[in-house]
């Protein structure tokens, strides 16, 4: 016979299974965790964003998810942060493992673009930013945007 205690422990198992289910639901994501799962490495979000060939802010909002979902760590170091998998997580650690059992075209070519990123680096760490200007226009064009806005508004003034 379960007991009570068995059952609360069980029904949050169930609960963390979903949770993390939802937060990989999502194609970019999956890759992601994929690629960093498989790799067995860290990275930022430059490199991935490279690897997976996503705009800049897709990217950012997706680890931004992972991390806050419990499946990837954030390592900040200088400049750049980099996600890693929550290896301290059984859970995440098996269905990262999971992951890496997936199979699909565009995963092979993400793992290339990765090993191609990865082999970049200096000491082990990223030092050259995107190498894909084209991913980072939407940010240049919403910063343009902003600014353009912020110069057509009159400057406010306090009336006492």
């Amino acid at each position: 016979m379960i007991s009570d205690v068995q059952t609360t422990a069980s029904q949050r198992e169930v609960t963390t299974f979903t949770r993390l289910f939802q937060v990989l639901s999502q194609p970019t994501r999956l890759r992601i965790v994929r690629l960093l799962a498989t790799s067995g490495r860290s990275a930022c979000a430059c490199e991935l964003m490279d690897s997976i060939e996503e705009p800049e802010y897709h990217i950012s909002r997706h680890l931004g998810l992972l991390r806050d979902g419990g499946v990837l760590n954030e390592e900040p170091a200088g400049q750049w942060k980099y996600f890693a998998v929550n290896d301290n997580d059984p859970t995440v650690k098996a269905l990262a493992h999971l992951v890496t059992t997936l199979y699909a075209d565009v995963f092979e070519l993400d793992d290339r673009n990765f090993q191609e990123r990865l082999d970049l680096r200096k000491n082990g760490r990223c030092v050259v930013g995107s190498l894909k200007p084209h991913l980072l226009e939407h940010r240049q064009q919403r910063s343009a945007k902003k600014r353009k806005t912020m110069e057509s508004q009159p400057d406010s003034t306090i009336i006492g």
